[in-house]
């Protein structure tokens, strides 16, 4: 029980693909009992207690695979936003917003959603990059935390440049629910 808890606890931190846990999972599951028959009763123990932590952090996983009805990402998939028109996006910062050279980088989490002045409730997760268009603007002060109310005039998926086999962008992206 205990290592199954710390795999629902770990999830979040200790991402496998679904057909990898499966797969480590099948190699438990056979490979225990085997090491229980030659009594390795020590080796089968740590084996089954891995099995048990990969089935709680995949349980986790498949819990949250599915965004709810009111996410982001579905409300663009059942074509109730239009991510080619502006947004206008109401929520709560995540993180403090972050100097860039030229920029200020943060994440909204949505609240509510607007678009040809029909509003909707909304939940995700947006990482907002903001460009001033003068050198000369006051400095943008947002901390985690401050409600604020922005236009979303580029929305799209995070996606990934590098070359195959280099850091999975979009998929880091994902797992924080941005």
């Amino acid at each position: 029980v205990l290592a199954f808890a710390t795999g629902i606890a770990i999830e979040p931190h200790f991402y496998l693909p679904a057909h990898q846990s499966i797969l480590i999972l099948s190699g438990c599951a056979g490979f225990a009992p085997i090491l229980f028959f030659f009594r390795r009763d020590r080796q089968a123990l740590a084996v089954a207690w891995i099995g048990f932590f990969v089935a709680g952090s995949l349980w986790a996983g498949l819990e949250h695979s599915e965004p709810p009805a009111a996410h982001l990402l579905t409300q663009v998939r059942e074509k109730r936003i239009d991510i080619s028109r502006p947004l206008k996006v109401s929520g709560w910062l995540e993180t403090s917003a972050q100097a860039r050279p030229g920029s200020y980088i943060f994440d909204l989490s949505a609240e509510s959603v607007e678009q040809a002045g029909i509003q909707r409730p909304a939940s995700g997760v947006i990482r907002v990059y903001y460009y001033p268009k003068e050198q000369s603007e006051p400095p943008l002060n947002l901390q985690y935390g401050n409600r604020v109310e922005i236009l979303v005039g580029n929305l799209r998926a995070p996606r990934n440049y590098g070359n195959p086999g280099m850091f999975d962008y979009a998929a880091s992206m994902a797992r924080r629910d941005i």
